[in-house]
């Protein structure tokens, strides 16, 4: 992580809503609490460990660009946390005595967006989220963290709000709380969400997630090789990693863990990586609008939207709107005008035809997979 030089389930209840995690929130919430480390200086420009700089007090948000591992680290946060054997020292020491409780800030403004004039703080949503799985028991435990600070919030993609408003309401809400606890909150979210959420005001430790350097893309690379080659992982990774240093072109999407961890599953299938940038990066999108939407709205417990373009036409919609970024002044659109983008070719002779109300809904959930 690069600090930014200035101050302004966690995928689901299956297989970890059970009896040992039970136990584990108990054992929690009983044991003393530890003091945190000194929070950091307001300004600083070094680069640190993710855990370390996590570790600090006080409220953190963790900056990065698409697929640059921000839903990641906060599920390896709170698996650590929860783990009798945690890899992480620092952040162990500052955050196990605590529950760590993932809310993905799409469902909190989806639920202040579709039931408006019910109070939806913190303490509610986790409670109803704990009621929809079934786990009511969880409650006490969890209220009982919420009010003497034994809980860590781990917010997820402050970027993913369709309404304004709502998503205003929220982090409102998150802040105040927030501004209450030495714990604080523990934010993840897009560049987008610096500005649309003006969040420069606030009094929270900033940083960037540096790319990956190329130690980190070996690391990340043999863990995926080992799970398809096992023993034979390591002489595979080296012919990986001595194909991809000849391939410069290829370079810049490595730093990105999203694009390394596809490029080594392309080079898994082929036993080679494709043969032209042409061809990488059109196999990289097709897995990317194929996969990636579906993890994150399970990371996010969204439901599937309703099918209302087929492949065919997600395809040319995403290429129309990858011409239009690529015109644009910064090669960079808001979510507003990537919208509108897509909607006017959704409603086009050009595009599928679709009436403007069918090309909205359609228009909205792309650029919200994307």
């Amino acid at each position: 992580v690069v600090g930014s030089g200035d101050r302004g389930s966690p995928s689901g209840a299956s297989g970890l809503l059970d009896e040992p995690l039970t136990n584990i929130v108990r054992d929690v919430l009983a044991s003393p609490s530890l003091p945190l480390p000194p929070a950091s200086s307001p300004v600083d420009d070094r680069s640190y460990p993710i855990m370390e700089w996590v570790a600090r007090e006080g409220s953190r948000l963790a900056i990065g660009g698409p697929g640059s591992g921000k839903s990641t680290f906060l599920r390896v946060l709170a698996l650590d946390v929860l783990s009798n054997s945690p890899r992480f020292g620092a952040a162990a020491t500052a955050f196990g005595t605590h529950v760590p409780v993932w809310i993905p800030f799409s469902r909190w403004v989806r639920a202040i967006a579709n039931e408006p004039g019910r109070e939806w703080s913190v303490e509610t949503l986790v409670q109803q989220w704990l009621e929809s799985l079934g786990v009511n028991d969880l409650w006490p435990l969890i209220q009982r963290g919420l009010e003497d600070d034994r809980v860590l919030l781990l917010v997820d993609g402050l970027d993913e709000f369709t309404d304004d408003g709502a998503a205003e309401h929220a982090l409102k809400s998150l802040v105040l709380r927030a501004d209450r606890r030495p714990c604080g909150v523990i934010a993840a979210g897009r560049p987008s969400a610096m500005a649309r959420l003006e969040l420069r005001r606030l009094e929270w430790d900033f940083a960037d997630i540096s790319p990956l350097s190329v130690p980190q893309q070996r690391e990340l690379a043999a863990g995926v090789i080992s799970q398809e080659r096992g023993r034979q992982a390591h002489r595979s990774v080296e012919q990986f990693m001595t194909e991809l240093s000849a391939r410069q072109e290829l370079a810049e999407p490595a730093t990105t863990p999203l694009l390394m961890n596809y490029l080594v599953r392309l080079w898994l299938e082929r036993r080679t990586l494709p043969a032209t940038r042409v061809e990488a990066f059109g196999q990289i999108v097709r897995l990317i609008l194929e996969v990636h939407p579906r993890r994150r709205r399970r990371i996010a417990e969204e439901p599937p939207p309703d099918p209302q373009l087929n492949e065919q036409e997600r395809e040319d919609a995403t290429s129309v709107l990858a011409l239009s970024v690529q015109a644009s002044e910064g090669f960079a659109l808001s979510h507003s005008e990537a919208e509108r983008v897509i909607v006017q070719y959704l409603s086009s002779s050009s595009g599928p035809a679709l009436d403007r109300t069918t090309a909205r809904l359609a228009g909205r959930e792309l650029v919200r997979d994307l």
